[in-house]
C-alpha cells in the first residue's frame, strides 16, 4: 500500500517506513500463524485481531504529507516478548537507520517515565483528573520549561468545559466514562520525540 502511495505523493521517504514494517509487524508465516492464533483471547474485547497499520494525511493548501501510525500488537503477539508491545516499539525506533542514535535518549527517558507507571499507560488513559494530565505532560515534575507550563495553563482553563463540568469538581475528578468497558480509554496521549531532544513533547 505504501509503494503505491509514493507514486502519488511528492516527497515521500519510506525508508523509516520499512524499518518500521520490518521491526513491527509479522514477517513471516509462523509469525503471522501465532498472532491469529493467539488474537482472540489476548486482545482486549471488542477487539479480534491485531490493529497493524492506520495512515492519514496532512492537508495544507496544495501540499499533502502522509503520517503512518503503526502499532506492534501483531508482532507482540507473533514473538511472545515477556514484557509487552512497548519493547517492540521502542526498540524500532532505537534501531533506525540513520538517526536512530539521535532519538536515543528520549526512548530511555521515555521508557524510565513509564516504569515508573504500573498502571495502564500507552496512548490512552482511563483517568480524566487534572492531576494526571499534568503527572504525564511534565513527567511527574521533570519537565517544566515554560512553553510547556505555559501550554498545560491554557489546558488547565479549558479543561472542566471540555470534559462537559459546570461545576468545577476539582483537581482529581475522574468523570465517568459513558462506555466504561471500551477498551479505547477516555484520554489519548502522544509523544514526539526529536533528534538530539531528551524530553519528548506531549500532545
Amino acid at each position: 500500500m505504501l509503494s503505491q502511495i509514493k507514486e502519488e505523493i511528492r516527497d515521500v521517504d519510506l525508508h523509516w517506513a520499512d524499518q518500521f514494517i520490518e521491526g513491527l509487524f509479522p514477517n513471516n508465516e509462523a509469525e503471522v500463524a501465532l498472532a491469529l492464533k493467539r488474537a482472540p483471547t489476548e486482545l482486549p474485547p471488542p477487539l479480534d485481531h491485531a490493529l497493524t497499520f492506520n495512515m492519514a494525511l496532512d492537508l495544507s493548501g496544495a501540499t499533502r504529507k502522509m503520517k503512518a501510525y503503526m502499532f506492534p500488537m501483531a508482532k507482540n503477539l507473533a514473538t511472545g516478548r515477556h514484557r509487552d508491545a512497548r519493547d517492540a516499539g521502542f526498540d524500532a525506533v532505537r534501531n533506525l537507520k540513520p538517526h536512530g542514535d539521535k532519538l536515543v535518549p528520549a526512548v530511555d527517558f521515555l521508557d524510565r517515565y513509564w516504569d515508573t507507571r504500573p498502571e495502564r499507560l500507552i496512548l490512552d488513559m482511563i483517568v480524566t483528573g487534572w492531576d494526571l494530565i499534568r503527572h504525564v505532560s511534565t513527567f511527574d515534575g521533570q519537565a517544566t520549561d515554560p512553553d510547556r507550563l505555559r501550554g498545560l495553563e491554557i489546558l488547565h482553563s479549558l479543561w472542566d468545559d471540555l470534559r462537559n463540568e459546570q461545576s468545577n469538581p476539582g483537581e482529581d475528578y475522574d468523570k465517568p466514562m459513558r462506555h466504561p468497558t471500551s477498551f479505547l480509554g477516555s484520554i489519548m496521549f502522544s509523544f514526539e520525540m526529536v533528534p538530539g531532544r531528551q524530553i519528548p513533547e506531549v500532545k
